[in-house]
């Protein structure tokens, strides 16, 4: 059943507003770690994603798609598969 009315509105809002605030966490995070990386550490996390690479790759967009077909509200629940048209 579909909400409607101001409290779908509400929702909606508040669904965004949680995506923004955690879309600038993560780039704070990200840029905070980026500043305080010495080259040491920089080199550990470069050794592990060459070391990874064969799944690292894989895993990241696996996490992307993931999320993505979560909050696709077109989706009604269902997820994304390569063999729907």
């Amino acid at each position: 059943m579909e909400k409607t009315g101001k409290h779908s509105t509400r929702v909606k809002k508040s669904k965004r507003s949680a995506k923004n605030y955690k879309e600038k966490l993560l780039e704070q995070a990200w840029l905070k770690w980026n500043e305080l990386q010495d080259p040491a550490g920089r080199a550990v996390f470069n050794t592990f994603c060459s070391d990874e690479n064969e799944w690292l790759h894989d895993y990241s967009l696996y996490v992307v798609l993931q999320a993505n077909s979560i909050s696709d509200p077109g989706m009604n629940g269902r997820s994304h598969t390569a063999t729907e048209t």
